[in-house]
Parts: C-alpha cells; structure tokens; sequence
C-alpha cells in the first residue's frame, strides 16, 4: 500500500510538472517551437510562433523548419541544420520570413533534446528588427552629437576670426573718406563678413540643438 501511494504521489507530481511545463511553453512570451531533427518538421509550436510568423497551428504542422526562412537563406539553413545536428546549445542570429512575405532578423537560441522517442530541437526566437533600428537611431544620435560638438568648436574659432575682420574694417571706414573706391571695398568686406557671423551663430545654434 506504501508503495502504491508512493507511486501515485510521483505520478500526480510528474503531471503537475508536465501541466507547468505546457503552460509555461504555450503562454510564453517569445515564439517557441519543437522541431524534428532528422525531418526538420515542426511538432510543436506556441501561440507567440502563431502570431509572429501568421501561421495557424494546422499550417505549422504541414510545413518544416526551412519554410519560416527566406527562400535564398534555405540552403545555408540546410547546411547549419546538419552541422548543428549533434551540438546540444546553439545561438545564433538569422533572417526569418513570415506568413505574408516579411523578411526580419530572429535572434535563436536552440536546445536538443529527446521528445516522445525522437531528436528533437526546442528553439526560441525574437524578432530583433525593432532593436537592430533602436540601435542604428542611436548610433545615428552620436554621430549627430559628435557633429554639433564639431560645428560648436569650429563656430567658436571663426568668429574670433571674424571679430577682428569685423574690427580693422570698422577703424578703416572710421579714418577713410566715404564714397572712396577703397572704402566701398572695406565696406563690402564688413557686410560679409556680417553674413558670416551669422552664419557662426546659426552654427553655434546647431551645436546647442536649438531651433533656427
């Protein structure tokens, strides 16, 4: 009788543990799937694999690991299929294809175990599209930063150029008779050489990210 209850104890845990299990892969956030290592058919997939690829569960069932990847990609999928075949963990990141035609890269973690008697690989993906443009936003931001700090330097020095442009034509026109051939000239320099300190400042507003 000991032995009975003992047993019946381990059978209800075993199904408890197998219950958690199947929550855990069915309700999981990130699309999880099994696969058949020697046919590459999908066994098992979660409701996450449904939504990101646009594959119902029975379409799942009728295709293999090669039909979520980019027709151009199959055969070097094909190739990394065979020579993963006997390495129990795999990362890796690939271009996936969804239902609809949608080309995305899926970052892969991929484990081998032993399914209902069969090889079976687990994996789960992540569309990493949307953190692959967050990264390339932000590199783009600092090369933006780096620019202004490079406008604001060049900006600072042109005008201390500019300043003492700016003063020799004003004590020239001071001492100068107008209407002078010469003093027409000195005078063009100095209007340029306004529009340049404008210029400056539009520079200088830049490096400080204000609005012109």
């Amino acid at each position: 009788i000991a032995l009975a209850i003992e047993r019946r104890r381990s059978e209800d845990e075993l199904r408890r543990n197998e219950s958690m299990m199947r929550l855990l892969f069915e309700h999981n956030p990130l699309p999880i799937w099994l696969y058949d290592v020697e046919t590459l058919a999908f066994l098992r997939v979660n409701d996450a694999a449904v939504d990101l690829y646009g594959y119902t569960q029975e379409e799942f069932e009728k295709i293999n690991i090669l039909h979520i990847r980019p027709e151009s990609e199959r055969q070097k999928a094909l190739t990394h299929f065979g020579a993963i075949s006997r390495q129990i963990e795999q990362y890796g990141i690939w271009l996936h294809q969804s239902r609809d035609g949608r080309v995305f890269q899926a970052e892969i973690i991929s484990h081998e175990l032993t399914y209902a008697g069969k090889r079976v690989r687990l994996e789960v993906a992540q569309d990493i599209g949307e953190r692959k443009q967050l990264e390339n936003q932000l590199r783009q931001a600092q090369k933006m930063e780096a620019v202004g700090r490079l406008a604001g330097g060049v900006a600072h020095d042109f005008n201390n150029m500019l300043m003492v442009i700016k003063g020799h034509t004003e004590l020239l026109l001071n001492v100068l008779p107008a209407n002078e051939p010469v003093t027409r000239k000195i005078e063009q320099i100095d209007r340029s050489a306004d529009r340049a300190a404008a210029l400056t400042r539009q520079l200088l507003a830049f490096s400080r990210m204000q609005v012109l």
